[in-house]
């Protein structure tokens, strides 16, 4: 089915006008036509039923028939990336996108080479919102600014939420067997490709951090952060394993 992402909230039997960027996609891309089906979601994350009524050059015009009730993907999974060279990030916020994660906060380490400009961060939520309307998500992932590690460590406690489980992966280490059941929210730590130095590992440590490594040849930096989201997932209950 079609999919499109509106702004603000929808209720049954409304006409909604769709301009832009999303106009351009279910009429160019998906060359929708009058009477064709579509899922829209809004705002808050509801999804809706919606028929095409009419498609022009400048706008597609949709008839809310309906509200849809189906379980949301996204997982209380939030992770720290450290930024990887080139455009690796775009990649990443997909995937983590569809895998189900909550958030992902671009890390400044001390071994990290890379540091964000404001356009690349838009550019991370745009794909974020466009996977978003790919894969069905109620929610778009969340993309943080970019921030140095000492300074969002303590953003963890700020908002009083639960500490959970939290993780930095960090190859070296001894393997261990993961404690089930896992609390929640899950907090993943993936460092710089010249791995955490001592002071960041231990400030990590010292917010609660568990350090974990997978038995796998190094991983690239969105190699394992990817990894590690699907293996949390699959253990909070994604997969039936």
């Amino acid at each position: 089915m079609k999919r499109l992402l509106v702004s603000g909230r929808v209720a049954k039997g409304q006409r909604l006008r769709v301009f832009g960027g999303e106009h351009h996609y279910i009429s160019r891309v998906r060359r929708a036509r009058p009477g064709d089906e579509a899922e829209i979601t809004d705002d808050a994350g509801q999804s809706w039923l919606a028929r095409i009524e009419s498609v022009t050059a400048d706008e597609t015009v949709i008839y809310v028939v309906d509200a849809l009730s189906r379980a949301d993907i996204v997982r209380p999974i939030r992770l720290g990336v450290a930024v990887p060279k080139r455009a690796l990030f775009d990649g990443l916020v997909r995937q983590l996108s569809e895998l189900g994660a909550a958030s992902v906060a671009p890390i400044l380490t001390r071994r990290g080479v890379v540091e964000p400009k404001e356009n690349k961060v838009e550019r991370w939520r745009r794909i974020a919102r466009e996977s978003q309307r790919q894969c069905g998500r109620g929610a778009a992932l969340e993309v943080g600014d970019p921030i140095e590690l000492e300074s969002w460590l303590p953003q963890l406690d700020k908002n009083g939420d639960e500490i959970g489980t939290r993780w930095i992966w960090h190859p070296g280490v001894c393997c261990r067997r993961i404690r089930r059941p896992i609390e929640t929210p899950v907090t993943i730590l993936i460092g710089p490709e010249g791995g955490w130095t001592a002071q960041e590992l231990s400030s990590a440590q010292g917010f609660g951090f568990e350090t974990l490594a997978l038995a796998t040849p190094i991983l690239r930096i969105e190699t394992a952060a990817v990894a590690a989201c699907a293996i949390t997932a699959a253990l909070l209950g994604a997969l039936d394993i």
